[in-house]
């Protein structure tokens, strides 16, 4: 188990609080309150507080027993539960690196919270599927990338992803994406927007923020390594501060979602006083392996 605490602060709240569960290869348990400012409390302890009192607690699903204090629904931890025949092909492709997803975390204000994807790999991270010729990453970015040449990173508001319609040979999409599902009771394990259960990718949701190094590639070409930038240790300039304890490769990056900018399976944006199920998938451009070099991971978040 690995605990790291953090402290600091963080603006007035009006927005409802947020409980979250994480699964995959770690159970992130977070209780988000919104009291005059924020409180966090890990493993179902703590009360809120007029400012910010982070408690993260990371531990292996398999060992992990806790729940958020404020999961009101007792739905506990994520479980991805693929490959299977549920809805196949999708639902038996195989996943090989969901390793390169080392974490997730609620980061932002009270008042526009969102979902971090913590991500490292050998390889930096796939924006998106382009034509030639076109970068958004350092030393030479497009807009909305800004570089910092000081950290040989960049930072993207509302990126530019590329080709929505790309997809690698198995239909996965190249750019980092989201899946929601409403859970809320009697649908708590309901897995209705997953990636695999559907027949499309036209529910896949791109974040809003990154920061660190990432690239486009073009899809004519074995993307693998094409685009790399120089490696990374930072995430550079107004990232957020990542969980303790992650295992970083080469490179690096931030992956953030505005929490209340995700859809559910129906379209319908997330609200509070209901439960959802949130799947991540990111890709390297590897196809190398079998499966390629794809992740995925997902959380359960519990809005009381």
């Amino acid at each position: 188990m690995i605990q790291d605490r953090v402290r600091g602060g963080r603006a007035a709240a009006t927005r409802p609080r947020v409980a979250i569960a994480l699964a995959a290869t770690a159970l992130l348990a977070i209780a988000f309150v919104a009291l005059g400012g924020i409180s966090y409390a890990a493993g179902g302890a703590g009360s809120a507080a007029s400012k910010l009192s982070s408690t993260f607690t990371l531990s292996s699903s398999a060992t992990s027993s806790g729940t958020p204090a404020s999961d009101q629904y007792g739905i506990g931890e994520c479980v991805l539960g693929y490959p299977d025949h549920s809805h196949d092909p999708r639902s038996s492709v195989v996943f090989n690196e969901s390793e390169v997803l080392r974490g997730f975390s609620i980061v932002g204000t009270s008042a526009n919270p969102g979902i971090a994807a913590w991500y490292s790999d050998e390889h930096a991270l796939l924006l998106g599927i382009e034509p030639p010729n076109v970068t958004d990453m350092y030393p030479t970015p497009e807009p909305p990338a800004i570089a910092d040449a000081a950290t040989k990173t960049a930072r993207a508001h509302n990126p530019e992803v590329g080709n929505l319609t790309a997809a690698d040979p198995l239909g996965r999409p190249f750019f980092p994406a989201a899946f929601v599902t409403k859970i809320t009771p009697p649908n708590e394990t309901g897995r209705q927007g997953d990636w695999q259960q559907q027949n499309n990718n036209n529910n896949a949701q791109k974040p809003q923020d990154l920061f660190g190094t990432w690239k486009h590639a073009t899809q004519t070409t074995d993307i693998g390594s094409q685009n790399d930038p120089p490696a990374n240790n930072t995430l550079g300039p107004r990232a957020d501060t990542p969980p303790s304890g992650l295992k970083y490769e080469k490179f690096r990056t931030e992956v953030r979602w505005d929490l209340f900018s995700l859809k559910d399976q129906f379209g319908q944006p997330i609200t509070a006083h209901n439960a959802y199920r949130v799947q991540f998938m990111v890709h390297d451009g590897d196809q190398n392996k079998d499966g390629g070099d794809v992740g995925q991971a997902c959380v359960n978040i519990t809005i009381p």
